[in-house]
């Protein structure tokens, strides 16, 4: 390995190339970037809904609903929610509306699902150019 570690420093220029500041975009709060994306899926449709993502998008709403850094998107998770529960309760058994905290909407059943959806979001947002802070 110390052989071809001055072999890789001469190759460094030419693999890694520097991205232009104004090609790098920055998303202020993942949630922002969420939000905006649930909008394009669940709202817009621009991408095909699948009860899959309907279920993050609720597993989503219900871990920031009650957060108040989240006040300003509280309206637009609203109709995420409504959207999202209507292609649930139209595709699958669901039936009512999910309480927190009961089933498979406990915390310790969200959580994990939320936080593999969350990386998956991360580096969609980064291949798009956008540097999450």
């Amino acid at each position: 390995m110390k052989r071809l570690r001055p072999m890789f420093k001469k190759l460094e220029g030419i693999f890694l190339k520097e991205i232009p500041d104004n090609d790098v975009q920055e998303i202020k709060y993942m949630t922002e970037y969420q939000v905006n994306y649930y909008e394009m899926v669940v709202i817009d449709r621009r991408i095909p809904l699948s009860v899959r993502d309907a279920l993050d998008c609720v597993d989503f709403v219900i871990l920031h609903e009650r957060d108040p850094r989240c006040y300003e998107y509280w309206p637009r998770m609203a109709v995420l929610f409504k959207g999202a529960m209507d292609y649930l309760k139209a595709n699958t058994g669901i039936w009512e509306d999910p309480i927190f905290g009961q089933g498979m909407y406990e915390m310790k059943e969200i959580k994990p699902r939320y936080e593999f959806k969350q990386r998956i979001l991360r580096g969609h947002a980064e291949r798009l150019g956008f540097v999450v802070v």
